[in-house]
């Protein structure tokens, strides 16, 4: 049987980052005994390809993801397997009480890693990404900023696989191994990234606040308009540093302290020191 190391994300904490490192270091990674598979879901299911992410929480959501799992154990050599994936943010705990079985069949056990990034910062990324896809504008959003439920996020996880099986680690450049987050990954799982040459890419670049204002005047015009589509030149407009409003931030901050402080009493986690 084969352990499992289930990475769930969360958005805008590394995850395409690790998904793209991950998938061109395949080879690297046997060298430390883990797999991390290729997407079975692409050729099921015809999922649109975006490299090295795994399709679990969707296809679980469409009730099709025991032919991805099975085809993992019918390809695997080695005893540990990576799965990586940051969709489960949108899945409910009915449907993640689904994994064990499904599971069952294949991993022997599964550790669930999860990534956490403090609350302001955490809506500033998303905030950015929002715009870039075309979800919204700066002014709507600094009015209604996309907030994070840091125990229901958590507890999703441990309500079905235990508190034992859950690992749960800071994102932010003081707290991860070496200031890196694939290097903190790995180190969870035992390994250390130094010891082989990863194939490294970064993604997800963010944008100024003048591209996000920019991008929010078209898309006022044109509700239609979808940036990463039609605008991808506005990403490149130069300026300060895309952050909300001050009230905007503190509304965060208000919102998410009961979360900020969970978090601090059951894992040790304080974004307050960073």
């Amino acid at each position: 049987m084969v352990h499992l190391w289930l990475h769930v994300g969360s958005h805008k904490t590394g995850t395409t980052s690790i998904q793209a490192t991950f998938d061109k270091s395949r080879r690297e990674l046997l060298d430390l005994g883990l797999s991390y598979p290729e997407n079975y879901l692409d050729i099921h299911y015809k999922i649109r390809h975006r490299i090295g992410h795994h399709y679990i929480a969707q296809a679980l959501g469409r009730g099709e993801l025991q032919p991805h799992i099975d085809a993992i154990r019918q390809n695997t050599s080695v005893g540990e397997v990576i799965l990586s994936t940051e969709r489960f943010d949108y899945v409910t705990r009915r449907r993640i009480r689904d994994l064990p079985d499904i599971f069952g069949g294949t991993f022997s056990d599964v550790t669930v890693l999860l990534y956490v990034r403090e609350a302001v910062s955490l809506s500033t990324s998303r905030g950015q990404q929002m715009i870039k896809r075309g979800i919204g504008t700066y002014a709507g959003l600094s009015a209604d900023p996309p907030l994070y439920d840091y125990k229901e996020a958590v507890e999703k996880w441990t309500h079905v696989f235990g508190r034992e099986s859950i690992r749960v680690r800071p994102f932010s450049k003081g707290a991860l191994l070496r200031g890196d987050v694939v290097d903190d990954i790995l180190h969870c799982m035992g390994r250390d990234a130094s010891s082989i040459g990863l194939n490294r890419k970064r993604r997800n670049d963010g944008i100024s606040l003048q591209a996000a204002l920019a991008i929010s005047a078209r898309k006022n015009e044109d509700p239609g308009f979808q940036p990463h589509v039609d605008g991808r030149d506005l990403f490149k407009i130069p300026g300060d540093v895309f952050r909300f409003p001050k009230e905007t931030e503190d509304h965060i901050r208000q919102q998410s302290e009961p979360g900020m402080l969970w978090l601090r009493d059951e894992y040790g986690i304080d974004f307050s020191t960073d």
